[in-house]
């Protein structure tokens, strides 16, 4: 009777291996990403800035100072009252070294170099260039060599009309400097015509990329505003990130885009409300529902009276101090940094919407290049508005970044659910943190927090 037993519970035991077996060929492990290097771009506008105390030292050009943009998440910063110093920038680019920052030089001394060497038909008088070129290098060489010098400020929101000079610049300047950044920043869709010296935003980008063949496309727009003293968005903030998205990758171009991390006021009277941390999270995810490989807040430090703008205060105030921009910012940038070298080993290939409405938001409206479907979606069902860029890996392997779109100032959560073919479960990054997702018959069922955006990597 014991070796009856026995040779029971043997059998028993060999009908559970082979169970065991079968379910795990059934399913696969998730898929695996090493660390590249890769890094997303988080910059800057405006350092600290070049005000001096009674004994002649900087207030806030200080090691204490340069570690708090490091500590921020924030990986370069933008030189601009130095522009008034060079002594200035020296130091900048010596304390940017000791914290482990990039740094963009804004040279007075080269700003206007290449400019009036071209004649009227566009042809530069080449002893006019080599002249021009001997003072670029002469310029640059008193500060190329720092670890931190990661390019020059050139030029900020160009009309058409610039783009043979910043073409025959860029042409230079890479030539001495191959590995340093030539930068410059686009304007916006909501500028003028007349900004754009008349050309279509297409146009504008188009020539763009052709004349000054840069090494990426930055632009800013700011979509947080305040109207009669209500939170309303600008209606074009999409079309903007789907124009400069689909050329910048027709192009094979990475793109960088502001972040509005400022409150404002235009000589217009055009306001520009004071962001939250959900307000970050929310322009950070769209943007990088779209691809973007470059996050940049506007601003850092607090900027001056002397403009024709009116600002409240940026992560820093004018007197060095933390403002709670500075936190909310940190948070939503070490959120990305925790898995940024995953997302931009993924390529982008369109941006899907979903309503739950009978009709569209302006935004949705305006799109003109949205993917209808996606062979890995079966279906998508929301309780409000939802952006899903979609993405295909180094294995073609898909992702997709899910955001959901209202407003944060109306404080909205949005319950999602996202039917995907061919899939068990899900990586899913939320708020930077990796979590493995068992998706029920595909069916992945999570609620977005207000301004939240999720990456997804769903896989058998």
């Amino acid at each position: 009777m014991k070796k009856g037993f026995l040779n029971k519970l043997l059998v028993i035991i060999t009908v559970l291996l082979i169970s065991i077996s079968f379910v795990s060929c059934g399913s696969s492990e998730p898929p695996v990403y090493e660390d590249t290097g890769l890094e997303m771009q988080i910059g800057a506008w405006v350092s600290p800035n070049i005000q001096k105390d009674s004994s002649g030292n900087y207030k806030y050009i200080t090691l204490e100072q340069y570690q708090a943009i490091a500590d921020s998440g924030i990986n370069t910063i933008y030189g601009l009252y130095e522009v008034f110093d060079l002594n200035a920038t020296m130091t900048a680019l010596d304390l940017a070294d000791q914290v482990g920052i990039g740094y963009y030089v804004r040279d007075p001394r080269i700003s206007g170099l290449f400019q009036g060497v071209l004649n009227v038909q566009g042809i530069p008088d080449e002893d006019e260039v080599n002249d021009d070129y001997a003072d670029f290098i002469d310029a640059v060489d008193d500060y190329k060599d720092h670890v931190s010098f990661k390019g020059n400020l050139i030029y900020d929101e160009p009309g058409g009309s610039l783009y043979d000079w910043l073409g025959l610049y860029n042409e230079k300047y890479s030539t001495y400097l191959p590995d340093k950044d030539f930068y410059v920043n686009l304007l916006p869709t909501y500028a003028s015509l007349a900004q754009r010296d008349e050309l279509n935003y297409e146009q504008y980008l188009r020539q763009y990329i052709e004349t000054v063949n840069p090494a990426f496309v930055s632009y800013d727009h700011y979509p947080l505003m305040v109207f009669y003293e209500e939170p309303v968005l600008t209606d074009d903030f999409l079309y903007n990130l789907e124009i400069v998205s689909t050329i910048a990758h027709e192009y094979d171009l990475p793109f960088w885009t502001f972040i509005q991390t400022i409150g404002f006021t235009v000589p217009s009277g055009t306001q520009h409300r004071v962001p939250t941390e959900a307000d970050l999270r929310w322009q950070v995810a769209l943007s990088m529902a779209y691809g973007a490989q470059g996050i940049q807040h506007f601003c850092y430090w607090t900027p001056g009276t002397g403009t024709n703008e009116s600002f409240d205060n940026a992560m820093i105030d004018r007197e060095g101090n933390k403002t709670p921009l500075y936190f909310a910012a940190q948070t939503v940038n070490q959120e990305v940094l925790s898995y940024d070298e995953v997302y931009l080993q993924f390529d982008w290939q369109g941006v899907l919407t979903h309503s739950n409405e009978s009709f569209e938001v302006v935004n949705f409206r305006m799109l003109q290049n949205r993917l209808e479907s996606h062979a890995r979606i079966e279906s998508i069902t929301s309780e409000e508005d939802v952006v899903i860029g979609t993405f295909t890996g180094p294995n073609n392997e898909d992702a997709f970044m899910v955001v959901n779109f209202n407003d944060p100032a109306l404080g909205l959560s949005n319950k999602v659910q996202i039917d995907f073919n061919d899939a068990k479960q899900a990586i899913v990054y939320i708020k930077g943190v990796r979590t493995i997702v068992d998706l029920d018959k595909g069916v992945l069922d999570i609620e977005l927090e207000s301004g939240e955006g999720i990456f997804v990597i769903p896989f058998k």
